[in-house]
């Protein structure tokens, strides 16, 4: 009973951090993105004495809507509400004493739910200032401009994207690389750019970075190897930048473990089997290590309102179909958040590739799982991750909120910028192929480099042909991307 009583005081630390939630709330609860909790249509909190600013990172299931911040009494101030996720800076400068009411203007029904849900309240972070709560919300005022100009198919749009691409880190500590890494070939790319990404750059992105809301690093390569990668991890933080990162866990020792605890990072870390023997088919011999690291990070985590976030990389295969219940047992045991199941790219370049990996013989080719196998693969481990007590989601999620919502096909070159080390690519799903490169930049800034291409011939062509409900050429040749895929493999 004490540890149920200290775990829930946890999870209600790790939502309201120094806010003391009085009443209006439901229990609180957890997905693959950590804890959460429910309002009701009205609720209140207690903020410590001279605490102004918030960042309230929150989720409004209606189209639009009003919340009203007020002392007890008093009329308060509303501010508009956003359809899904966002993060609103709340001024609490005007309000009398400690008590705090808030009030949302109208509730959407959720189906499945009898219960009156009003806001989905992931976290409440305290601001040093006002001039960071005006910051953001230039942030969520550019973030509403975008995503109404995708949802609507602009072609040429006033917003910068609210998602933000880079690559930190150039070098791997596996040596030999991951059996199905495409390695030789990205850094043959990456040494023709003339381009180095480094934490200075980040100012000169302008408006690409200061208005980002969030920020995923696509390095090929280990960022914990990065000398200034904890130059990169507390710019973002004190930009109160939400970021993702890969890794495959080995560095994750106690210096590294301190430079992310209890920041608004998401760390994906790669690895696909549940034992040292299948783990060393496609990697090396550090499984033990890597599981070592991972249970110490998620036990220290927990005093540090359960950040960073640790989502496991499991790449399905068709020698590791066996290894996904396993997998999922360990990592509940372990502590992570969740895992998110990947697929090895149908890639011509990638599928001659057959090598011999401590005892294991790895045929990419043969390895390559259809559409059909990864759609059925993924659906049981749905189930299995349930049963297992844990969370799952894959990467044939991609694109689910486009098809629910009616608007362009694919959001990302409205909603993304990948500004990476090989020029300026679309998507991930395209990263071999930029649709621009650096040495197309000659003497324009980076930010009036990135405005040019942005709003460009070549970006407003794919967006028209999006729009039309049609994959661009670019596209149809990513046949990685699980739209492609979902469109023409289940055709066949």
């Amino acid at each position: 009973m004490v540890e149920e009583s200290r775990m829930n005081g946890l999870l209600q630390k790790a939502v309201f951090g120094d806010l003391v939630s009085l009443d209006g709330f439901h229990e609180t609860e957890s997905d693959i993105w950590g804890p959460f909790v429910w309002s009701r249509k009205r609720f209140s909190l207690r903020r410590p004495q001279g605490a102004d600013w918030y960042a309230a990172k929150m989720c409004y299931l209606g189209e639009s809507g009003k919340l009203t911040v007020r002392e007890p009494g008093s009329r308060g101030e509303e501010r508009p509400l956003h359809k899904g996720w966002n993060t609103y800076p709340l001024d609490f400068s005007r309000i009398n004493g400690t008590h705090i009411e808030f009030e949302i203007s109208e509730i959407p029904p959720v189906e499945g739910d009898q219960r009156e849900l009003g806001l989905m309240l992931r976290r409440f972070t305290p601001l040093a200032n006002r001039s960071i709560a005006d910051t953001l919300e230039s942030v969520l005022e550019n973030k509403t401009v975008n995503d109404g100009e995708y949802e609507r198919g602009v072609l040429e749009l006033e917003s910068v994207p609210s998602k933000l691409r880079i690559n930190t880190a150039v070098r791997c500590t596996m040596n030999p690389h991951c059996a199905y890494c495409d390695w030789e070939r990205t850094k043959e790319h990456e040494r023709d750019s003339g381009f180095t990404f480094s934490p200075d750059a980040l100012r000169e992105l302008g408006r690409f970075y200061t208005l980002s809301d969030e920020i995923v690093d696509n390095s090929y390569g280990e960022p914990f190897a990065l000398t200034k990668f904890g130059d990169f991890l507390e710019k973002f933080h004190q930009g109160h930048k939400y970021y993702e990162v890969g890794s495959n866990g080995q560095l994750l020792d106690r210096r590294n473990r301190d430079k992310v605890l209890g920041k608004d990072v998401v760390i994906y870390v790669s690895a696909d089997g549940a034992d040292a023997e299948a783990y060393a088919r496609y990697r090396d011999n550090t499984f033990d290590l890597l599981i070592e690291n991972l249970r110490t990070l998620c036990q220290e985590r927990q005093e540090h309102r359960y950040l960073p976030k640790i989502i496991m990389s499991f790449v399905a295969m068709r020698s590791n179909q066996d290894q996904v219940r396993p997998f999922f047992d360990l990592m509940r045991d372990v502590g992570v958040d969740g895992t998110k199941l990947i697929y090895l790219d149908p890639d011509p370049h990638l599928q001659r590739r057959v090598l011999d990996r401590n005892g294991f013989r790895f045929d990419y080719n043969a390895e390559l799982l259809s559409f059909s196998e990864l759609t059925h693969l993924y659906d049981e481990s749905r189930r299995e991750a349930s049963e297992a007590g844990s969370h799952a989601i894959s990467r044939l999620d991609f694109g689910a909120e486009e098809t629910a919502g009616g608007g362009p096909i694919c959001s990302e070159p409205w909603k993304n910028i990948h500004v990476l080390d090989r020029g300026i690519v679309v998507c991930l799903f395209s990263r071999t192929t930029p649709l621009v490169k650096w040495s197309e930049r000659g003497d324009r800034t980076i930010e009036q480099f990135l405005l040019d291409v942005w709003n460009g011939s070549r970006y407003k062509e794919i967006r028209c042909q999006l729009s039309r409900g049609e994959f661009p050429e670019l596209c149809r040749n990513s046949l990685s991307c699980p739209l492609v895929r979902r469109k023409f493999e289940k055709a066949r």
